[in-house]
């Protein structure tokens, strides 16, 4: 399987080993997995193969970031590795593999602008944050539940150095208390870390409308008909 992905001077696309297209104008989004990676008319450079080297096929893309220098760096969840190619769409190395051990996964998503390291990534499976340099080696590894952060989502990370996150919702474990075919609506709130501290920003915000669908899951609602008043 090919994952298709546009982001900035990327396109992860069947196409053959690198091949540069020319100069656009790009403008780069602020989320990696957002609706609107596609942000320029034509791809700077495209990457990926069908077959051949194993570095530029790809099974699932977590996301993708555009360095300083130009270079490109990728997650692939489907292969558990971090990727990093050159402005050109050369390859330059791969990190990691499937596991629980530093520099190994479980799942990716890939962080931007994170201080302290080059290329951060969040395992959101193991619920851990690792750092890596531009060379692809581990720098730092935290498990992040040794703090309380649990983050529902994907956490971000603030220019002084904060994860900023949303955990799991505040009365998730209500959906226990409700009958079948019941909506509501979840209550979150968000929260920092920094070291060993947590601290809540807002709580009790709304979050994702629900309907629960057995004894024991719900899912989210996705018709007016859903929506409580």
């Amino acid at each position: 399987m090919i994952s298709t992905l546009a982001i900035a001077a990327l396109a992860v696309a069947p196409i053959g080993v690198a091949a540069p297209i020319g100069a656009q104008e790009a403008v780069e989004s602020a989320a990696p997995r957002a609706p609107d990676l596609t942000i320029a008319g034509e791809p700077l450079v495209r990457i990926g193969a069908l077959d051949g080297p194993l570095e530029y096929i790809f099974g699932e893309v977590a996301g993708a970031v555009r360095m300083d220098d130009g270079s490109i760096v990728v997650v692939d969840e489907q292969s558990h590795n971090v990727r990093r190619y050159d402005a050109d769409g050369q390859h330059l190395w791969t990190s990691g593999r499937e596991g629980d051990g530093p520099g190994e996964y479980r799942g990716l998503r890939l962080l931007r602008n994170c201080p302290g390291a080059a290329i951060t990534v969040f395992d959101w499976v193991q619920d851990r944050i690792t750092q890596l340099d531009l060379d692809g080696n581990v720098v730092d590894t935290r498990a992040l539940h040794a703090s309380g952060v649990r983050p529902y989502g994907e956490p971000a990370c603030s220019a002084d150095g904060h994860l900023v996150f949303t955990p799991w919702p505040e009365d998730r474990r209500s959906v226990l208390e409700r009958t079948v075919g019941e909506q509501w609506r979840w209550r979150m709130s968000l929260r920092y870390a920094l070291g060993d501290g947590v601290t809540v920003l807002r709580s009790g915000i709304p979050g994702a409308e629900r309907t629960r669908v057995s004894a024991t899951s719900s899912r989210p609602s996705t018709s007016l008909s859903d929506r409580d008043a």
